[in-house]
């Protein structure tokens, strides 16, 4: 039989010309973005470069991939926000398995999958496999029937705190927030946004 494509790995290795070599460079950064482009999973077809990684190549990110900067960060300022309340108990084990941050923050459990699947790397303490940290962490809320209370803080002229609780929370509990909103004061961070 002839010979019908050759993988970019190989080609690569075989000591290609920098002509050569810059073609096939081209042609690479021209290609739709698809989950696993190593070099294996890419052939040289004629003069053209074809992804064949049969389980990915139904999918497409070019456009997701845009926003991977406003993703990320949103990712890590969750985080931020989950470790101040003290909800973060570590990262999850048992998926993710190239270790790629802010997947599987704040969800470590007993729970280790294994989670295989790439849509769904995050082992999560219900025992299922989710998409991300965030996810793990609203169903984890929903699995517990959170008792929802509601909390309206106001700050009135005289300077104290008033604080409706709703269902779950025994009314007039003291927070002991009158200190730490102080401190926040303080420091420069407003009790209450504005719109508009």
């Amino acid at each position: 039989g002839s010979l019908r494509s050759v993988s970019l790995i190989a080609l690569l290795r075989m000591g290609l010309g920098r002509a050569h070599r810059e073609r096939l460079y081209v042609e690479f950064a021209r290609m739709p973005l698809y989950e696993d482009m190593a070099p294996w999973n890419i052939v040289a077809q004629g003069s053209r470069l074809e992804y064949i990684d049969q389980d990915t190549k139904d999918v497409t990110f070019d456009k997701e991939v845009a926003r991977a900067y406003q993703t990320m960060s949103a990712l890590m300022n969750y985080i931020r926000s989950v470790r101040d309340f003290g909800k973060c108990t570590g990262k999850a084990r048992g998926g993710n398995v190239y270790g790629i941050p802010y997947v599987s923050d704040c969800v470590k459990s007993e729970y280790e999958g294994p989670c295989k699947s790439s849509a769904n790397p995050v082992p999560c303490g219900d025992h299922t496999c989710k998409p991300s940290f965030v996810a793990c962490l609203q169903a984890l809320l929903s699995k517990e029937g959170t008792k929802h209370a509601s909390v309206a803080m106001s700050s009135p002229s005289d300077g104290t705190i008033t604080k409706e609780i709703g269902v779950g929370v025994g009314s007039g509990e003291d927070w002991g927030v009158g200190a730490g909103l102080s401190n926040l004061q303080a420091e420069g961070y407003p009790l209450l946004g504005h719109i508009g």
